[in-house]
């Protein structure tokens, strides 16, 4: 269920593309302590954007 939230957005959400896009190279960086949602296999890989 954390994940099916972590990717749920509304549309009023565009707004905050920013943000989002600060969220998801969270998920591909090192991994965190705690975290609810993992992303597999891109975690950790520090994708350059």
């Amino acid at each position: 269920m954390a994940t099916y939230r972590a990717l749920r957005r509304p549309p009023e959400a565009a707004d905050g593309f920013p943000g989002d896009v600060v969220e998801l190279l969270s998920y591909l960086g090192d991994a965190q302590d705690g975290a609810r949602v993992q992303a597999y296999p891109g975690q950790g890989t520090q994708v350059p954007v």
